[in-house]
């Protein structure tokens, strides 16, 4: 499946710095570290090339294949090419300089896209919908076996991630502008909410002083049957 998909590879090299979107070294290393190793997700636009989309990443899984035969390997070992050996290497202009050693990854990356709404009274990790992404890419290493470079064997490449700072939520453009006053779920909605709420329900957008406090009563009351019309 590799070799059919990298055969058929057309080399793009990008030259300008202004041009370049994530780099594969920054992205295996952000994976590997941020989701294996800290156990915390980030945000990221699964495609460069389609409109500008914010995902959240579930997880993720790879193989390795061996760059010079477009193989798949079992082994890191098996699936290094020291870079002198290396012949038929179609980025060989675009190496960083101290590279040694070359090898393939196949990554399968999972993540939360949205679901069609309803009005069910629960929610759970089940009801979310994954889909993924599976990305072609090498890593160059260095004498060391540092990760100091790399090379999208494919168009398909994530375009940029990020990762919101402790304690933040998101926001609507209008939700600074509202008054964040105190409302209990057995009482009416507060009429700047609502109006809120009415302006931005069309933009596909909500209102977070509203989920905030959903939020907060869900957590102090979970038996609480739901009443904020």
């Amino acid at each position: 499946m590799i070799a059919k998909t990298l055969n058929k590879m057309k080399t793009v090299g990008v030259i300008e710095s202004g041009c370049l979107d994530i780099n594969p070294a920054t992205w295996h290393i952000i994976v590997v570290n941020k989701i294996a190793k800290n156990r915390k997700s980030f945000v990221f636009d699964a495609t460069f090339d389609y409109e500008v989309w914010n995902q959240p990443v579930y997880g993720y899984k790879y193989t390795y294949f061996n760059p010079s035969t477009n193989k798949e390997e079992a082994s890191l070992e098996k699936a290094t090419v020291r870079r002198e050996s290396f012949d038929n290497d179609k980025f060989a202009k675009y190496r960083a300089t101290d590279t040694q050693n070359i090898v393939g990854i196949a990554m399968e990356v999972s993540y939360s896209v949205e679901t069609t709404i309803n009005d069910s009274d629960t929610d759970s990790p089940d009801s979310d919908f994954v889909t993924s992404v599976r990305y072609l890419y090498d890593l160059e290493l260095n004498d060391k076996g540092q990760i100091i470079g790399g090379e999208w064997y494919t168009n398909k490449h994530p375009d940029f991630l990020w990762t919101p700072e402790e304690g933040e939520s998101a926001r609507s453009p209008i939700d600074l502008q509202i008054n964040i006053v105190k409302w209990l779920p057995d009482q009416p909605t507060p009429l700047l909410w609502r109006k809120g709420a009415e302006y931005l329900a069309p933009q596909s957008m909500i209102l977070g002083p509203l989920v905030d406090s959903l939020l907060t009563q869900s957590r102090a009351r979970p038996n609480l049957v739901r009443n904020f019309s």
